[in-house]
């Protein structure tokens, strides 16, 4: 019987706001094995899109985090916790 192969080692990032953010995803249920690519992909995506928002930049967080609530089921306040480190660590400008 062939048996399954192991889950790929996440090597976890020195930046504490990376690291935030990749604690955050992989508590989201179907994220537990992403690996530091899926993550690192999902945070530059986040930030693509908020710097794409062409209105209010406080309008645009609450549109990414209300987004990380229905797409990864998390809570509101890890969703929060989740978009603020992607925007420390991917694009600070975004911030203000």
């Amino acid at each position: 019987m062939k048996s399954e192969p192991a889950a790929e080692e996440l090597e976890w990032p020195d930046d504490p706001d990376q690291r935030r953010f990749y604690e955050g995803v992989r508590g989201a249920a179907g994220w537990e094995e992403s690996s530091a690519t899926e993550l690192d992909e999902l945070g530059v995506a986040t930030c693509r899109d908020l710097r794409g928002y062409s209105g209010d930049p406080a309008l645009a967080v609450a549109s990414m985090e209300a987004a990380y609530i229905e797409n990864l089921g998390v809570e509101h306040g890890a969703a929060k916790g989740i978009v603020a480190a992607a925007i420390a660590r991917w694009c600070p400008e975004v911030a203000g």
